[in-house]
């Protein structure tokens, strides 16, 4: 970050994919996922600060830093021009950052002479940032269809027990990195089961017609590979026999998957299952 961020209290107020598209391929490096699983699934479980969070953050502590400056230097000089002809509709980055301090709560910020340390705003400017960002990304996960508009979104499970961005619990976790691996396909929907399978290619298939391999009529989703389909019923024992919460039990199967999903103190164990139900299934298919 050291290096993409170099220079940014000049031109964070623009966002650029290509440096965001960097943070998401270490994202991706690490849980293990591929080019096709969804940039907020990734973002959502890795929980690093967004690339715009940072820029904006450099832009307003050099803005403060401008404010405190002295009169009689010609910086503040020329930035007490910038901004106030940015204040009479001059398109520039002066006018983007007044219409941010603005548009949130630190229009006391707008005075060029304001003495404000940028310690002293930096908490309340975070918080700021993030619900801003969070918002977003809450949208963009619940939207019913891709970018593309060729499919429906994959994060149709993932919305249902994820809420805002933060580093999840198996992130944090030394476990083997295809328990990881298995795991974060699942979450993200890109599991290598037919309902992600028959997404693509000359094979594509509409959702309703991608059926499961070994069950009849059957789409095969995370909800039925994990939850219902009997090929894996010896390693679904094996995990239902580590889940100490009781109330499990007796829950429907689509809250069945989102509490695996989800649930911190079992969360080895469901990594680990999701890897060997994988595995099984690849072995199946290529025989």
């Amino acid at each position: 970050s050291s290096i993409i961020d170099y220079g940014s209290a000049i031109w964070g107020h623009i966002s650029f994919s290509c440096i965001e598209a960097v943070q998401n391929r270490a994202s991706r490096y690490f849980l293990g996922l591929g080019s096709h699983a969804p940039n907020r699934a990734v973002q959502g479980d890795v929980g690093w600060k967004l690339q715009e969070d940072r820029q904006m953050k450099c832009v307003i502590n050099q803005w403060l830093r401008m404010c405190n400056m002295k009169n009689d230097k010609l910086c503040k000089k020329v930035f007490s021009w910038c901004v106030m002809k940015a204040s009479l509709g001059v398109k520039s980055r002066y006018a983007k950052t007044l219409h941010f301090l603005n548009q949130n709560g630190f229009q006391s910020l707008c005075n060029v002479n304001n003495n404000t340390n940028f310690n002293d705003i930096k908490d309340e400017l975070d918080d700021v940032l993030y619900g801003i960002s969070n918002e977003k990304w809450l949208t963009d996960v619940n939207v019913l269809y891709s970018k593309t508009g060729e499919g429906k979104n994959k994060l149709r499970t993932y919305k249902h027990f994820k809420k805002k961005v933060e580093t999840e619990h198996y992130v944090l976790l030394n476990i083997r990195k295809k328990y990881r691996r298995a795991l974060s396909m699942f979450r993200a929907g890109v599991a290598p089961i037919n309902i992600e399978l028959l997404r693509y290619g000359v094979n594509k298939k509409t959702e309703e017609e991608r059926f499961c391999i070994f069950c009849n009529n059957t789409i095969e989703t995370e909800c039925h590979v994990l939850i219902k389909c009997p090929v894996y019923d010896d390693i679904r024992n094996e995990l239902y026999n580590n889940i100490p919460d009781l109330s499990f039990f007796n829950i429907n199967d689509e809250h069945k998957l989102y509490y695996l999903l989800s649930k911190k103190d079992i969360v080895y164990n469901v990594a680990r299952a999701c890897f060997y139900i994988l595995d099984r299934r690849k072995i199946l298919t290529y025989i």
